[in-house]
């Protein structure tokens, strides 16, 4: 597990960030600030295998678990004893999900952004003809990341680009998808999904069909109008991280009472002496 940034933030909660597949923490760190502000302590993760990665990282779904189980409980050290929540982008909500599944009451809630549930249906097919027809050596043949799924111009150029990834990462990715598409209906904590309707990459379906499957009753359900994939950093970002925070402020913890007037203290305290 690598802890890529963190926000102390205040005492309401605390929430972990994790990015999606090719992706890296540079993409969820938009939403580090607003969060810190209205209170919660912030910790954002780089997925094994992706972004400044060591060399012979491990590239696959049982690292990216691991280190999302790491993240999580490092929640704990830095919070004791806080709610917690946990914020995931494309493959980073699909190890949301399945972290809330796992973990039941310790999540308090799960906030999905563009969800990785459904792929276009010529990826489907290239996947699922790959998983079966290539070998030890189509599987190690590494692939170049093509554009960033982003709107705004500028924001997409100067975007992290991801390193060369193995065909056995994207595999190891799809078969990720399936099992939490098939585990979803066990995820029964209160869930935001934000999803844009000009998504390239995971169609905006994909929101929909999470909406009517998941076992939560408490689902908000956002639809954007004019981002891409990657939300946190795209033309909507500000709507987006405002509907995040107003989520978490609601699921996650009510802000905390201020301390009674010692006046008033006083007087509670000389009323439970009177009555003993």
């Amino acid at each position: 597990m690598a802890i890529a940034f963190r926000r102390d933030g205040g005492t309401r909660g605390s929430v972990l960030l994790v990015h999606g597949f090719t992706g890296s923490p540079h993409e969820m760190e938009p939403l580090a600030d607003p969060l810190a502000a209205a209170g919660f302590g912030v910790l954002g993760l780089r997925l094994p295998g992706h972004g400044a990665s060591g060399a012979g990282e491990p590239n696959v779904w049982s690292a990216w678990e691991q280190a999302v189980l790491d993240g999580f409980a490092e929640l704990t050290a830095m919070r004791p004893g806080a709610p917690r929540a946990v914020v995931g982008l494309s493959m980073g909500a699909l190890l949301a999900l399945e972290l809330a599944r796992q973990s039941g009451d310790e999540v308090r809630s799960v906030v999905a952004l563009s969800p990785a549930v459904t792929l276009p249906p010529a990826l489907r097919a290239a996947l699922w003809l790959a998983a079966r027809t290539f070998g030890e050596r189509g599987r190690s043949r590494m692939l170049r990341k093509g554009p960033s799924d982003i709107a705004d111009a500028g924001v997409r150029a100067a975007h992290p680009k991801s390193p060369p990834f193995p065909v056995a990462a994207v595999l190891s990715f799809n078969e990720l998808r399936l099992a939490v598409r098939a585990r979803v209906g066990a995820v029964v904590q209160p869930q935001l999904i934000v999803h844009s309707v000009r998504d390239r990459t995971c169609p905006v379906t994909g929101a929909h069909w999470l909406a009517r499957n998941t076992g939560a009753r408490d689902v908000e359900l956002c639809i954007l109008e004019r981002s891409g994939h990657v939300i946190p950093v795209d033309v909507e970002r500000a709507h987006a991280s405002e509907r995040v925070v107003a989520f978490l402020e609601r699921t996650l913890a009510p802000r905390a009472l201020p301390d009674p007037p010692v006046e008033a203290a006083q007087a509670a305290a000389h009323e439970a002496l009177s009555e003993s």
